[in-house]
């Protein structure tokens, strides 16, 4: 657990930044402070909300500056920017024949000790996140045997292992019945509590509505909205997914 107050001041702020891919402009000159807590990116599909994250992560080049606190995120070597972001992806293939707890234990990689090893606080905490997300029947199970919710909750398992300040979610309760759905909401605030930031993209309204999250809505490539839930238009659904 990170000590509190260690990363109160840590923010993103985005200065005219646009990405590109498969040469498609997807982010246009967008400048953007996130500093909230718990952010939720929304938008209609291929509208950029997908590829913003990606970028927050530093998984993408992009033109314009991105900084995380006072250090722009290309400076930053990339374990570093594995101690500091961790991210869950919407699709993810399995691709290693190993159980799920030491799946988990590779959220661990950034922070090894000095030795390059996995101690038994490692292994421990892993068991705790195992309990907490309510997935430790799945613990000594191939990764690959799992089902699609399944993976979602150890998606997520192992962004926590990786014990970073920002956590960053595509679409993480896709696949997860409305019981799982909950739940899942009920872990941000406990998030939040470690002082860790969540930023997550999603399509659900009810999650906007709960007032949980501050809303950066992304339409055409572009920021349309951002700011708090209640201060969304009162048509926000029909004109921020209305065709292009």
């Amino acid at each position: 657990m990170n000590s509190a107050g260690e990363h109160d001041n840590m923010f993103y702020h985005l200065q005219e930044v646009s990405v590109k891919r498969d040469k498609r402009l997807v982010l246009d000159c967008i400048s953007l402070r996130m500093g909230s807590p718990s952010t939720i990116i929304i938008g209609a599909n291929g509208g950029g909300k997908t590829t913003l994250l990606m970028t927050l992560a530093g998984l993408l080049p992009y033109a314009g500056k991105i900084s995380l606190g006072t250090n722009e995120i290309s400076s930053f070597p990339r374990k570093r920017m594995a101690q500091m972001v961790s991210f869950v992806p919407q699709l993810f293939t399995p691709y290693l024949s190993i159980s799920v707890r030491d799946f988990i234990l590779l959220g661990k990689f950034p922070n090894l000790n000095w030795m390059g090893q996995f101690d038994q606080k490692d292994k421990e905490d892993v068991d705790r996140i195992l309990q907490r997300l309510e997935i430790d029947h799945l613990a000594a199970q191939s990764i690959g045997k799992t089902s699609g919710g399944e993976l979602r909750k150890i998606l997520l398992a192992r962004a926590i292992a990786q014990n970073t300040p920002y956590i960053l979610m595509d679409e993480p309760t896709q696949g997860l019945d409305p019981l799982q759905q909950q739940k899942f909401y009920g872990l941000v605030p406990l998030l939040l509590e470690e002082n860790k930031k969540v930023i997550m993209v999603g399509h659900d309204t009810s999650a906007v509505r709960s007032g949980q999250f501050d809303v950066v809505a992304i339409r055409g490539g572009q920021i349309w909205f951002e700011g708090k839930p209640d201060k969304l238009p009162t048509n926000w659904i029909e004109d921020l997914y209305k065709p292009s």
